[in-house]
């Protein structure tokens, strides 16, 4: 068994690291170039300095007593939402950004599916201090300011 982690220009376009894990590995150069072939899985590691990646580890850090799951939809697929939770029987599906970055089109289409189908969808924001969040069908959004109150966030989320 063995681990490599290596460079690949899909995982520098998403700030994270290939890990190839299994064996064994064959090197063959072939002018000038060495080809790796690994029969295994392959696997991207993100890199935690990335400020939605900080963002959602605060989420799932403050706000106690859900179940957590983070997604990487660029596995699974475009535009799911980066945390799904339940708590209590209530799932929830949350986007999260970094202001000014904002929600591309294939996840404003996932979440219009899911919310036509029952679904509770939220965007979290986080802009300097403030925390906003969109529930998908609301008119009005919460928004919070330091210090925020996880408890009172936790409860708009699953209300």
């Amino acid at each position: 068994m063995f681990a490599i982690v290596a460079h690949h220009e899909f995982a520098a376009q998403q700030r994270a690291q290939l890990l190839l894990v299994g064996g064994p590995v064959v090197v063959v150069a072939e002018d000038g170039f060495v080809t790796l072939t690994v029969p295994t899985m392959i696997v991207f590691l993100v890199s935690s300095n990335k400020p939605e990646a900080k963002f959602k580890a605060e989420i799932r850090k403050n706000i106690v007593g859900p179940h957590w799951q983070s997604i990487e939809s660029w596995i699974i697929g475009a535009g799911i939402p980066d945390l799904n939770a339940c708590y209590h029987g209530k799932e929830i599906w949350i986007e999260c950004k970094i202001h000014p970055r904002k929600p591309t089109p294939k996840q404003i289409n996932w979440w219009e599916r899911r919310h036509a189908a029952g679904g509770r969808v939220f965007l979290m924001v986080k802009k300097g201090d403030e925390i906003i969040i969109w529930r998908k069908g609301a008119d009005i959004p919460f928004v919070s300011l330091k210090p925020h109150n996880w408890e009172t966030i936790r409860q708009v989320l699953f209300a």
